[in-house]
């Protein structure tokens, strides 16, 4: 489902979706003469099947947009000692590579943080065995139509690969989606390492998006298991997809038999880089 901001833009408005995730997909575009142009679109991810996600628009002072997003789950809640904690940096309440909520303990504090370089807040009420609601205030400036003329889009590489992504988030799927279907790319998603394994028995891939951090199975040991089999699959190409973009973890990466290490969030010129150097004949 699309959510048109334009639309709840004009006044107070209030957009119920249940269990959604609003996404935005940002794409730079180099127009010339210095100027780079951001095409933005945003996205609602369905990801459970309970809660709800109110966003509220409304117009405040002279020049300003005052924007108001409440998102609420029905999650396990979090502890009231625990709540101001989880807006600190690396901070998560179970940490394992196959923990069951995934994520760095990055999001939150880099999301407070933007929200008040923009004049707001990010808050936080929850309890225990109910849920939590995330409350964001942003003050953001009205920006003036631009007269100049619209540059072309850029023409992306297209290419005709089956290709496997191993992602447990569906945030982080609806994100992947959206990127790889610039280059002509409809992946299949696999939640977790043992499934991804599962996938390469039924159907044929030329190519396996591993992400690192899932459940049941990490990305490291999947891919450990695909290089010990006795058949061509143990040479597919392996593309790691990381928050972990540091050199250690692209060593593991690596050293687990990945080919290539892509961080998160994943650059679309860099992915097409790593595929052109893993499929040098994949362009039709």
């Amino acid at each position: 489902a699309m959510l048109s901001l334009g639309a709840c833009a004009e006044g107070p408005r209030s957009c119920g979706i249940a269990s959604a995730s609003l996404v935005m997909f940002a794409t730079a575009i180099d127009g010339g003469d210095g100027v780079v142009e951001v095409e933005v679109e945003f996205a609602v991810a369905v990801t459970a099947s309970e809660g709800s996600h109110g966003f509220q628009f409304q117009l405040s002072g002279a020049g300003a947009t005052e924007v108001e997003l409440s998102v609420q789950d029905t999650g396990v809640g979090i502890p009231i000692e625990k709540q101001e904690m989880i807006f600190e940096e690396f901070t998560q309440v179970d940490g394992s590579l196959t923990r069951e909520h995934m994520g760095t303990g990055l999001g939150l504090a880099i999301s407070r943080e933007l929200a008040q370089k923009m004049g707001g807040d990010i808050t936080v009420s929850s309890t225990l065995g109910e849920g939590s609601t995330f409350d964001v205030q942003l003050m953001l400036p009205v920006a003036e139509v631009s007269s100049k003329r619209r540059r072309a889009k850029r023409s992306w590489p297209q290419f005709e690969l089956s290709v496997l992504v191993a992602e447990d988030n569906a945030v982080n799927q609806l994100v992947t989606r959206k990127l790889l279907a610039r280059v002509g790319i409809e992946p299949v998603f696999a939640d977790n390492g043992r499934a991804a394994i599962e996938a390469l028995e039924t159907q044929a891939f030329d190519l396996i998006f591993m992400d690192v951090r899932m459940p049941v199975m990490d990305g490291l040991e999947a891919t450990r298991n695909i290089r010990a089999r006795q058949d061509e699959l143990a040479n597919i190409p392996i593309i790691a997809l990381t928050a972990d973009a540091d050199a250690e973890s692209a060593r593991r990466c690596l050293d687990a038999g990945m080919n290539q290490h892509l961080g998160k969030p994943v650059i679309l010129d860099q992915a097409i880089a790593a595929i052109e150097d893993l499929m040098p004949v994949a362009q039709p």
